[in-house]
This record gives structure tokens, C-alpha cells and sequence, in this order.
């Protein structure tokens, strides 16, 4: 699913921003406004626009319809949500461009009528895939990207949720720096556990202490490997394999996909 969040990291990409503030401006001279939950709905019908590649100045009823498809089918809103803010979204258009006797046939719309013609708009899986791979950090306006898209065909809508829910936490808690080296080891770590495990779903990948003994040894023969090839010294050797130890540590381990044992623990030691 597709977070307001990440839509809100990602930024106005097909809206002019200026004009986007100047109007919210505008729109909140009237105290019953609220100025706050427009831009939102506003963020929103970007990303629409974004991902569905329309142009907001040729707007039919059918991409009003479609963006309530778009809000129930990548958001997860309820149909009465996915109206509510369809309904505000609405009310940008003035009378003559957008009659309330053709908003209420937008609103009108079975739910599942506006999925459809969302799905008829080609969505572009690879731009809604950017936006679900921006991540918030502990930072005030931190933002890390995750390479979701290198996982290939391995990352399935299980793969993706599972792990968007993992590294949501654990980015909360990590400087932008800390999470953008910890993203390129998590994907790394990952690709090479999918690859020992097809067809199956990440979510699903526990493995014993033997099995995680035996894959961790390999990481870490691995990518000793590359360095010492890469021509690095024995110093930076150890720096990265405590990094990748940290994120084993952190991140696998601490939520059971990995599990160690005492010959594990002595593995990943960096001391």
C-alpha cells in the first residue's frame, strides 16, 4: 500500500508548488477552510497524476472517478474515505468548470466502477514504486531511498508490504546517513536470502541456527572477498564487516528472520 507519507517525501512532482501554495493561500482566507487538509488532498492527486501520467489541465469525470479508484485500490481507504476526500479534491474546481450536478455523478460512482477505470488509466507500476520506496528517518525531513526495484522479480506485493513494515521502524530510529548505508545492505542481504529461497515470499523466510550460521559465514567470506579484490586494506575490511555484522544484527536478527547461535554470535563479533 501506498502511504501518504511516502507521497508527502516524495513531493509535488507534477503540480507547480508555488501555485500549489499561492492557492492554499487563497483557500484559507476563509477561516472555515482548512488549509492543512487540502494540501494533503492536493499531495494526493499529484501522485495520482504522477502515476497515471494525466495531464491535471485536461481532467475528465472519469479521472475524478478514477481517483477514487486510485485512493481505495494503492491507499487502502474505505469507499466512504476514498468519497470524503474525492469530495474535497472537488471542490477546487469552480462551478463552471466542474457543476456540483457532475461532482455528485463522480461521488455517485460504485466503488468498484472507479477501481476499474483507476486500472484502465495504466497506472505506472515503476513510478508508484518510487513513492513506496521513500522511507522517513529520525531526522526533521530526513528521507531515505530503498532500491525495491532491484529485487526484481523476486518482489512481490507480500515481499514489498512485509518488508516496507520492517524498515519503516527500523529507519524511525536511524539518522539519514545511518539509513541510507543500512538501506543498499538491507536490499543486499535480502536479494541474497530470496535467491536461496524461491518462491518464497520474505515474509516466510525463518531460518534455524544452523542455516543462518551457514549464511552468514558466506556474507561475510563474500564480502571479504570484494574488498580484498577492490584492493582495500585490512582496516576497511573490518569497518565494512562491522556494518554488515550491525545491520545483520539490528535488523535480521532482531526480527526473527535470522536466528543465532553461539558460533553465530562469535561471527558476526567485531571486537
Amino acid at each position: 500500500m501506498l502511504t501518504l507519507d511516502q507521497i508527502q517525501l516524495r513531493g509535488f512532482f507534477i503540480l507547480n508548488p508555488q501555485l500549489v501554495i499561492e492557492w492554499l493561500e487563497s483557500y484559507a482566507a476563509d477561516e472555515k477552510n482548512d488549509q492543512w487538509g487540502m494540501r494533503q488532498v492536493l499531495e494526493i492527486h499529484d501522485a495520482y497524476l504522477t502515476i497515471t501520467g494525466f495531464d491535471p489541465t485536461t481532467l475528465c469525470l472519469d479521472d475524478f472517478a478514477g481517483f477514487r479508484g486510485f485512493l481505495n485500490t494503492e491507499m487502502g481507504l474505505t469507499e466512504e474515505a476514498a468519497k470524503g476526500t474525492t469530495s474535497q479534491l472537488l471542490k477546487i474546481f469552480p462551478a463552471d468548470v466542474l457543476s456540483e450536478e457532475k461532482a455528485s455523478l463522480v461521488l455517485d460512482e460504485p466503488q468498484s466502477r472507479c477501481n476499474e477505470k483507476y486500472l484502465e488509466r495504466e497506472p505506472s507500476r515503476t513510478q508508484l514504486l518510487i513513492y513506496q520506496s521513500l522511507f522517513s528517518t529520525m531526522e526533521p525531513g530526513g528521507v531515505v531511498y530503498v532500491d525495491f526495484a532491484s529485487l526484481g522479480s523476486a518482489l512481490n506485493e507480500s515481499t514489498l508490504q512485509f518488508l516496507s513494515g520492517l524498515l519503516s521502524k527500523h529507519f524511525a530510529s536511524l539518522t539519514t546517513e545511518q539509513a541510507e548505508t543500512d538501506a543498499g545492505l538491507i536490499i543486499a542481504l535480502t536479494q541474497s536470502l530470496l535467491h536461496q529461497n524461491p518462491s518464497v515470499d520474505f515474509g516466510d523466510i525463518r531460518l534455524s541456527m544452523a542455516k543462518s550460521m551457514s549464511f552468514i559465514s558466506d556474507v561475510r567470506m563474500h564480502a571479504e572477498w570484494q574488498m580484498h579484490n577492490a584492493g582495500y586494506f585490512r582496516g576497511d575490511v573490518y569497518e565494512n564487516w562491522k556494518l554488515i555484522s550491525g545491520v545483520i544484527l539490528n535488523f535480521f536478527v532482531a526480527n526473527n528472520i535470522l536466528r543465532l547461535s553461539k558460533s553465530g554470535q562469535q561471527l558476526l563479533a567485531t571486537n
